[in-house]
């Protein structure tokens, strides 16, 4: 429910073109799930990105569809932030009416989106097939 209240605000914000200007990995303590707090490594984005004539920074991973993403090793964390290189040119999404308010476009999520969509394809292609199938044997056995 959350995920799609966010897709459709998010889907009115306007995109721009921004820079990586810093990466750089937190340690933070995170609520574990099984209780207690816990050492979590989050990946930082430091990227500048222009709306209305006016240069915006952000120092923030919140990306699409990754909110808040924390890692359990430092390892894991930076593996993520090798996807992003100082200097690179990304994508950038912004509030239109709050221009300060902006979210990395994360690269990974279109893959995953066409991974997913791919995978229900297939899924549903073969429940189908074996409806069908299911259907001929039956006929045939009568």
């Amino acid at each position: 429910m959350y995920s799609m209240y966010t897709f459709n605000t998010l889907k009115k914000w306007e995109l721009t073109a921004g820079i990586i200007v810093n990466t750089f990995i937190s340690e933070e303590m995170v609520e574990s799930t099984e209780g207690g707090m816990k050492k979590m490594y989050k990946p930082n984005i430091k990227y500048e990105y222009m709306a209305d004539d006016v240069k915006y920074y952000h120092n923030d991973v919140t990306t699409i569809p990754d909110f808040n993403k924390y890692y359990g090793s430092m390892k894991d964390a930076q593996n993520y932030l090798n996807n992003y290189k100082i200097g690179e040119n990304i994508d950038i999404l912004y509030n239109k009416n709050n221009p300060e308010h902006s979210m990395l476009k994360n690269k990974i999520y279109e893959i995953r989106l066409f991974l997913t969509i791919l995978s229900f394809s297939f899924l549903l292609v073969g429940i189908t097939g074996l409806l069908l199938f299911n259907k001929y044997y039956k006929s045939r056995q009568h």
